[in-house]
Formats: structure tokens, sequence, C-alpha cells
């Protein structure tokens, strides 16, 4: 199954092209999920910092990533999540398809790369194990967060979260 996790659009400043244009052109190339992983708002701890890689508060909130979501289950795509959302003090994930939710996770204050391409990876695994697109988003939202706490402090963040002692959650045992 073809699936991309990790495209950028206009809203975070770095890229070119509408989610619609991405959609349609994922869809004409045979993909079968397509994931935004825009920059979304962040609150930096330096007074006025404005970053020129994500997008800005006004861009999005809670209620118009719902919107967004919406927007694009009904007109392109049976399925779609909206990640990376800061609610105050959570981080969240919008969606929309066959069930419209949102998934909030108390908001951890460490930043580090590759988080959204763990969220996807978690997120793709748990539909294929055939959990509903609720039920998955949630688990990539508390896999994440969970790797991010157990990540040491002192740890360099250019590395990345201590994920791999998380892998067994995915995977749970079965007896036999």
């Amino acid at each position: 199954m073809l699936t991309n996790y990790h495209t950028h659009t206009t809203r975070c400043g770095h890229a070119e092209g509408t989610e619609e244009e991405y959609i349609l052109t994922a869809l004409r190339c045979g993909y079968k999920v397509l994931g935004f992983s825009d920059h979304t708002p962040w609150a930096y701890a330096t007074p006025g910092f404005v970053s020129h890689i994500r997008m800005l508060p006004a861009q999005l909130d809670e209620e118009s990533a719902r919107a967004l979501a919406d927007e694009l289950a009904a007109s392109l795509t049976p399925n779609v999540v909206v990640t990376g959302l800061q609610l105050d003090k959570y981080i969240a994930c919008a969606g929309a398809g066959r069930d419209r939710f949102v998934v909030k996770k108390l908001h951890i204050a460490r930043s580090f790369p590759g988080t959204g391409d763990l969220y996807g990876a978690v997120l793709i695994g748990s539909l294929i194990q055939g959990n509903a697109l609720s039920a998955a988003a949630d688990n990539a939202a508390e896999f994440v967060a969970l790797a991010i706490q157990k990540t040491p402090y002192d740890q360099d963040t250019r590395f990345g979260v201590w994920f791999e002692p998380l892998l067994p959650r995915l995977c749970p045992m079965r007896e036999e």
C-alpha cells in the first residue's frame, strides 16, 4: 500500500501547493494514504519570535482544524487526520471521515525531530491492525507522548526520542 505521512503545504511557509493539489496528485499516483505534517504553531520561549517554518497561531485552532478535516473528507478523501495542533496545554489531532474526533494529550515542553514521522508510522500500523481511525490516532498520540516522556532529559534532542523500549506496546504477544 503506497503511503506518505510527511507532506508540507504553503501553510507552514516552506512548501508549495494546496491540500487539494497534493491529494489529487496522490490519488492519481495510486497512494491510499496521504498525511500532512505542516509545522503547526508553537509557543517559543523567546517573546516575539516568529518562526518562518511554522504556521502562525491565527492560522490554526481546534475549530479551523476540524473544518479543514471535514472539508477534505467531504470533497476528496474519506479519512483525514490533521496532527500537531497546539491547543493551550494540549497537543492534539483532529480527524474526519466515518467518525469525527479530536484526540488531546497534555503538551510536554520538549521538542524532538522525527516525532511526526513516528506518529505516522504508528498510525498506519494501528490501521493495518484493524483499528478505527480515531483509535489509531489515539494509539499514535499516546505512543509519541510516552516516547517523549521516556527520553532522558540529558539526551541530545537532535537524536530524537527513545521509542525503541516501547516497541513491544505496538505488537503485544498473543497467547496461542
